[in-house]
């Protein structure tokens, strides 16, 4: 038998065919991964928004059902971004005639509500997004969009949550 000839008794495989699976295996593997990576970041980014949308509709209920905090009576009930990875809960009492005096709830050790690795932002850039009591009606009366994103680009997902100018909160890829 010369050097070059195949020994037809021989059975396996040759170390050409065993690169070329673990290839394939590490492709499809390296795939899976950024799949679930992409998937995790999407389910923050939902689950954020679902949240926040959560807030603003207890908020507004507050207000329908003239909710009171305190011995003064509210005359209104919010959600403030603070930042954009950061909202607290208020309610509204009346100062000197005016709604106009906010108190934040919780309590010092626990200010606001914090989102991780997500960023949100505003249009129109007011931070406030206020209910009167006793009717839950949006103040102003204007169409809010908040947009929940990766603070790291993720792929350019984001999440909607829109507050119409009567108070109804929806979240979806947009705002109508």
């Amino acid at each position: 038998m010369t050097l070059y000839q195949k020994n037809k008794n021989t059975k396996g495989f040759t170390l050409v065919e065993m690169m070329v699976a673990i290839a394939i295996i590490g492709v499809m593997t390296s795939a899976i991964l950024v799949s679930v990576g992409s998937s995790k970041i999407k389910e923050e980014v939902r689950a954020a928004a679902d949240e926040l949308a959560g807030r603003i509709e207890e908020a507004r209920h507050r207000a329908l059902s003239g909710n009171t905090e305190t011995a003064n009576k509210a005359c209104g009930f919010g959600v403030y971004l603070a930042t954009s990875t950061q909202y607290r809960t208020f309610y509204a009492v009346s100062g000197t005639g005016a709604c106009t005096t906010h108190v934040f709830t919780g309590s010092a050790q626990t200010p606001s509500q914090t989102f991780t690795n997500l960023k949100v932002s505003v249009s129109p850039t007011s931070q406030n997004i206020y209910f009167d009591v006793p009717f839950g009606h949006l103040h102003p009366a204007s169409p809010v969009d908040i947009s929940v994103a990766p603070a790291s680009g993720g792929g350019g997902y984001v999440r909607h949550v829109c507050v119409s100018a009567t108070g109804i909160v929806t979240v979806g890829d947009s705002c109508p």
